[in-house]
């Protein structure tokens, strides 16, 4: 079975659940029952996915990056090399979009991709408070050229859909690539 590695850069502001959907998702699936301590060196995290009605598998090497600004230049040299973007914002913070259009903009200058492709992720603790509804967000990612997900690692809902997107448009990559 052929596979294809893809680094993914997960960035966003501190504590907005980046690890948690990492561990959740790299782990078996369920739901984070525990605090996790705030990253302050990137940590790495593998998992492959199987491309459906392909024989391909898709290896996500993961960055978790840390937040914290004298941890960034660290950050930017590890995700350098990173061709996808994962941007996890706080479902509940009303100036996430600040946020995100900044670390947007930090994966551009690490990585000098002027149009990322990836996926713009709201993480949310409780469903139904969050700042943006599904139309909000869908309108945000766009305007940023990114795909939108929300999903809740705290519950465990939804947290392996902005992987196989990002999978997925790895796979669409490496097709169009190997056409050339």
């Amino acid at each position: 079975m052929p596979i294809i590695r893809a680094e993914v850069a997960i960035v966003g502001d501190s504590q907005v659940g980046k690890t948690s959907l990492i561990n959740s998702f790299c782990g078996d699936g369920t739901k984070q029952q525990k605090q996790t301590s705030p990253t302050m060196y990137p940590e790495l995290h593998t998992k492959k996915i199987k491309i459906p009605d392909t024989n391909y598998q898709v290896e996500l090497i993961i960055i978790d990056t840390p937040s914290h600004r004298l941890a960034l230049p660290l950050a930017a040299r590890t995700i350098a090399e990173s061709k996808f973007l994962l941007l996890v914002i706080n479902g509940q913070d009303k100036n996430a979009q600040d946020g995100a259009r900044q670390f947007l903009s930090f994966f551009r200058d690490s990585t000098t991709i002027d149009k990322p492709k990836g996926v713009l992720v709201q993480n949310y603790s409780f469903e139904g408070n969050e700042v943006m509804n599904e139309e909000q967000l869908q309108a945000f990612g766009t305007s940023m050229g990114l795909v939108a997900s929300r999903v809740s690692a705290q519950n465990g809902k939804d947290i392996d859909l902005p992987f196989m997107m990002i999978a997925q448009a790895a796979y669409n990559l490496h097709k169009k690539t190997e056409g050339k």
